[in-house]
């Protein structure tokens, strides 16, 4: 059985980077025919780790995405 596991990683940051992997991420989506993706982002900024680490499950444009923050 073959298993794709679809996802886009963005190692930079300024205030669109989400929402611009999100946009990215669903074209790929689309392009593949699938429904849901990972995204992650690596945020090499001065910010604590506390604040950096999250996990969330969130729906764009019809498409579920997992984002994953380090």
């Amino acid at each position: 059985m073959d298993y794709v596991f679809p996802g886009n990683i963005i190692i930079k940051w300024h205030n669109r980077t989400v929402e611009e992997g999100q946009e990215q991420l669903v074209r790929y989506l689309d392009t593949l025919g699938l429904r849901q993706g990972y995204l992650v982002i690596f945020d090499p900024g001065d910010k604590e780790w506390e604040e950096k680490l999250y996990y969330k499950e969130t729906d764009y444009n019809g498409k579920k995405i997992i984002m994953i923050g380090l």
